[in-house]
Parts: C-alpha cells; structure tokens; sequence
C-alpha cells in the first residue's frame, strides 16, 4: 500500500468556482438574441475547459511531489519510516495469517566507515546497500541509521525466501573509499504476520530475530568481535550480548 497523500482536493474547485463567476458575469452584460445566446454560452464552458485542467494541474502536482518526499528517505531515495509504519499497520489489517512477512536487517561496520573515512562515506554505503536491496522480492524502507525493513506481501506474489537468499547471499559488492578496502554485511531477522497481528508485535518479532541473529554470528565467528572482556562481561550481565538498544518504532 502505498503512503496516503495529504488530501486537498478542495483546492480543486477555485478555478472552477472562478470560471463559473466569470461566466455568470458574462451572461449578465451579453446581450446577444436568443437563438445566438444559446451557442455562446455551451462554447465558453467547453473553452474554459483546458483552463481548469492547467490550472488544478498546477495545484496538485506540488501537493503531490510535497505528499511524496514525506514518505522518502532523504538520502538513499527508498521509502522512509514513516511509511513503513503507515504501509505495514495498512497490510496487517484483515490480512489472513501468515500472508505478509517482514525482514528486518542492519548494516555491518556502518560506524567503522564514519570513524575511518568520515560520514560522507557511510552515507555512500548506505545508499549502496539500498541499491542493492531495492529490488529483492518486496518493499524496502529505511526505518533508520543503519536499520532497513522490506514488507513482503504473500497475496502479491511475493516471497519472504526470496528476500532471504538475497540476505543470505554475500554481499560483497566493493566498497573502497579514503584508501580503505570495506567488507559489507547485513545482519537480519524475519517473521510472519499471526492472527490479529498488529504493528508493534509484528515488528518485534523480526528486530527480536535480527539481534538472535547478530548474536549467533558472533559465537560462530562470522562476524568479528571486537569487544573488550570488560565490555564482553559487562553486556553479558544485562542480557544485551553486545546489541544497542533495538528501534523498536513504536509510536
């Protein structure tokens, strides 16, 4: 579903109501016989015409375009937060069990590349990243920093499998910047939407994957651990396993 535009469509009758001023106006000065009053006045309205759809044209393509850049991700062009939650609540509603699916995913090393080459080059990764994603077999948002979502809809013949071999698959797309040769992975977590799903326990599931995931990568060495034991013994007492708090988006 795509994200509802803002609604002015009242806008559309001021040059209608103008026109039809003007034209009222007109037939209280014409004193044309009757026979010729009847032609003149249909041949105003059909002229009138192309001047009303210029002008609404006029109005509501800005609306649109303000509409559309309220729903897009400023910098990699996908859409935004806010449309994934609009989008999501909207898919979840009536929809039968287990006929829309979520991937939750990040990006490793984000932080790395800024602290190396600056936040001009996260930037490029990113954009890079949602490049390359856009067209995995759903719907990508940017729901934040390094935090993407893509929104499967079953019912449209998409699949949460295709979105995970895509994951799955190693992104080793070459990413070099200030002199630095950059690994880039994702780290993901799925689910399915359960009867009666709303938006909030629908995404926690997905970011509660995502960070199972994260975690499991650590312990098997995919992913390399760069915490102190200090850090390594402190995580371990609060239960966090070295994960940031989650955007959990809700509200």
């Amino acid at each position: 579903m795509a994200a509802p535009k803002k609604s002015r469509d009242w806008l559309l009758t001021i040059p209608l109501v103008a026109y039809w001023v003007v034209l009222f106006g007109a037939s209280l000065y014409a004193h044309f016989p009757t026979d010729r009053a009847e032609s003149f006045f249909p041949l105003m309205v059909l002229a009138g015409l192309p001047i009303f759809i210029v002008a609404a044209r006029a109005i509501v393509h800005p609306v649109e375009i303000e509409s559309d850049l309220a729903y897009t991700d400023d910098l990699t062009g996908v859409a935004n937060r806010r449309a994934f939650i609009i989008d999501a609540a909207a898919a979840l509603k009536r929809a039968r069990q287990a006929s829309v699916g979520l991937i939750a995913f990040d990006v490793r090393g984000l932080k790395n590349i800024n602290d190396q080459c600056g936040h001009q080059a996260g930037d490029e990764l990113l954009t890079g990243v949602a490049r390359h994603f856009e067209n995995c077999g759903g719907k990508l948002y940017r729901i934040g920093g390094d935090e993407f979502a893509v929104l499967v809809k079953r019912a449209d013949g998409e699949t949460v499998s295709a979105v995970a071999r895509v994951m799955d698959e190693p992104y080793q797309a070459s990413f070099e910047t200030c002199g630095h040769q950059h690994e880039i992975r994702v780290s993901y977590g799925m689910t399915s939407n359960r009867a009666g799903d709303t938006f909030e326990p629908f995404f926690r599931r997905a970011d509660d994957m995502l960070v199972l995931h994260k975690r499991q990568a650590y312990k098997t060495g995919r992913f390399e651990d760069r915490r102190t034991d200090a850090v390594k013994a402190a995580e371990a007492a609060t239960g966090t396993d070295g994960e940031p708090p989650r955007l959990r988006l809700l509200g």
